[in-house]
């Protein structure tokens, strides 16, 4: 199993397993996310991920830590995206 779960303060977190982890090369992540990016399923989960970050919005009632955490996933997105592009590039 590549992860596993474990409670905190209610929320689900996932981690990964000690034996899972693999060192990844600064130069070689962009290259490892333009691989798995770039096939139809990763095109399709990034297509999605983008569309449910860019597409959503947060009704300032929702208060300042909804929105920090939507901007979190926004910019964790918009960093994949850029590995994604980095790597077909490289």
């Amino acid at each position: 199993m590549l992860f596993k779960r474990s409670p905190s303060l209610g929320v689900k977190r996932a981690s990964l397993e000690s034996n899972a982890v693999v060192k990844i090369e600064a130069g070689n992540r962009a290259k490892l996310f333009a691989r798995l990016f770039n096939t139809d399923d990763g095109k399709a989960v990034l297509q999605s991920l983008a569309q449910d970050t860019a597409g959503r919005t947060v009704p300032l009632v929702a208060g300042l830590e909804a929105l920090q955490r939507m901007e979190g996933r926004r910019e964790f997105v918009a960093e994949i995206i850029e590995l994604v592009e980095k790597g077909m590039n490289q």
